[in-house]
């Protein structure tokens, strides 16, 4: 009889032991996965918001283009870097030099407004998309470069997207 006595102490602490550590386990792998959805659904409005950008700019490119055999009409297509929301017409619309100057930490960042979609803000807030378009047009053809940086509403690292493509 001596030699069981504590042993369903031990037993007990032991089993508390082990699902103590499985239930932290579980617990912390539901606040990870947590975490990855939210990091995803950002990852997936950034891709939407730089092929946006890109789209903005050809609609502006081909509203006025000529018809082949014809050079395209580059006089729409300014060199330089824009912000543009999602109801940019043109590019004298969509840049905003206050923006540009003071960079990815302005008040000039992207806003969902309450139909869902995104648009320039001025209002001074903790926005978490802000994208600009780069166009060049050194070359024959002119290259747009639209790049989306997502800021982590929470600080640290920031990410960023970019795509590129030619105007013909």
């Amino acid at each position: 009889m001596k030699t069981k006595k504590g042993a369903t102490l031990v037993g007990s602490l032991l089993a508390i032991t082990i699902l103590s550590t499985t239930l932290v386990s579980a617990l912390n792998l539901q606040a990870s996965i947590s975490r990855s959805k939210f990091f995803l659904q950002y990852d997936n409005t950034a891709n939407l918001l730089v092929a946006e950008g890109l789209e903005i700019v050809r609609f502006i490119h081909d509203k006025t283009k000529n018809t082949p055999p014809n050079p395209p009409n580059l006089t729409n297509i300014t060199p330089g870097v824009y912000q543009l929301d999602y109801n940019t017409i043109d590019l004298t619309t969509g840049y905003n030099s206050t923006c540009l100057t003071t960079g990815v930490n302005s008040t000039c960042d992207l806003e969902l407004d309450v139909n869902g979609r995104y648009q320039l803000s001025s209002n001074i807030g903790n926005k978490i998309f802000y994208r600009f378009v780069e166009i060049n047009t050194s070359s024959t053809i002119p290259k747009v470069t639209s790049t989306v940086i997502v800021k982590n509403p929470r600080g640290g690292i920031e990410k960023k997207y970019q795509a590129i493509i030619q105007l013909y």
